[in-house]
């Protein structure tokens, strides 16, 4: 999720041991391929608690949030008549293949069309009756879903849980956590020295689970 803001490369994990613990730092790959000459990296504790932070911190600005839901009612609202459109055509062309169907089987069962004919042409419509339904159900479902602003109670208790996971969980369940929610992690400035100098990157989160629809 990190990319060196100097050349561009993904940091990895690394780490030391020192004589009372082990320290772990995030290290640009260029550092891991060739040693002093590469880049630096930045103490993985010191960012851990950052994007911790940062995350808690998104979810106390509600209005970050209902800006959110708005835009995502104003793309909504662009794209209506289009998904109309879409679905009028689609149950149509469900109501055709259906029909299709029914020859087929009709010519079969008349003794006007063999079985291996009528098999294989069945199968395809078939296969796409059930790709028309499917669209057709995800057409249904973004026109009837209606999208509010989460209550704030929702919000707190969003809040709460993230930082009963950060403060109790598991490694295994943060780092669960930061990758459902977390995109990218970018690092401001030039911070390219060894990783046993590096400071407070400043860290931006850019938040993968915005506000939209699924399809276009």
């Amino acid at each position: 999720m990190i990319t060196c803001p100097r050349c561009g490369n993904n940091y990895v994990g690394t780490s030391t041991h020192g004589k009372l613990r082990r320290y772990r730092y995030y290290t640009c790959f260029s550092r891991t391929r060739y040693g002093t000459a590469g880049c630096g990296g930045i103490d993985a504790d010191l960012l851990d608690q950052a994007i911790q932070q940062a995350l808690i911190d998104f979810y106390s600005r509600t209005d970050i949030i209902d800006a959110a839901v708005s835009a995502v009612l104003a793309h909504r609202a662009e794209g209506e008549h289009q998904r109309e459109e879409e679905l009028k055509a689609v149950t149509g062309q469900i109501t055709t293949t259906q029909a299709a169907i029914d020859r087929y089987l009709t010519a079969f069962e008349n003794g006007t069309l063999d079985e291996r004919a009528c098999g294989h042409r069945v199968r395809d419509l078939t296969v796409k009756l059930d790709q028309l339904r499917t669209r057709r159900d995800e057409l249904t479902e973004q026109t009837a879903t209606p999208i509010a602003s989460p209550s704030p109670r929702a919000i707190q208790q969003l809040r709460d849980d993230l930082a009963a996971v950060f403060a109790h969980g598991t490694p295994g369940q943060r780092k669960a956590v930061i990758e459902t929610h977390v995109a990218a992690i970018k690092i401001d400035g030039n911070q390219t020295g060894p990783a046993e100098t590096s400071t407070d990157p400043g860290v931006r989160t850019t938040h993968q689970r915005s506000v939209g629809p699924s399809r276009s």
